[in-house]
């Protein structure tokens, strides 16, 4: 009680949604105070993959802010000195936030990542969250196939 107060709030991160239960109405802040990150135990250290990484992300979330139903998935073929690596990503926030509001959610957690050859990592907040990986993870269809670099 001395540590927490009264104060009754928590938060469950699951792979592909987050709960969030508060004895407080929970109100949405483009700061990115609660996050979880996990990422594969493998690396790919290249320069131009971290690159691909970031294309992928950056486009997958482009796509969520900008669709209704803020969610979006994407595969994107990354070739690196005669290696093709097959990179999957999605991106998703709470439908009540605007485009704006979740674009900046979604930039703000992947300003706060730590993304370095890592061949796989999920970052969430209660509002927004990502992910990629090198093998498929989602159900259905990629939404988009983005080019190969």
């Amino acid at each position: 009680r001395a540590s927490c107060g009264l104060r009754k709030e928590v938060t469950i991160f699951y792979n592909l949604c987050t709960l969030v239960i508060s004895s407080d109405m929970i109100k949405w802040t483009s700061r990115v105070g609660s996050l979880v990150e996990q990422v594969d135990n493998t690396t790919v250290q290249s320069k131009a993959f971290d690159t691909g990484i970031s294309a992928l992300i950056a486009g997958v979330a482009g796509m969520a802010a900008n669709m209704s139903g803020r969610f979006a998935t994407a595969v994107e073929e990354i070739n690196i000195d005669g290696t093709k690596y097959t990179a999957y990503g999605l991106a998703q926030c709470v439908p009540e936030l605007t485009t704006a509001e979740c674009g900046c959610c979604l930039n703000d957690l992947w300003s706060a990542s730590s993304l370095t050859g890592w061949s796989g990592q999920r970052s969430a907040s209660p509002w927004c969250s990502y992910q990629f990986h090198l093998q498929k993870f989602f159900n259905g269809e990629p939404m988009q196939t983005f080019a190969t670099l």
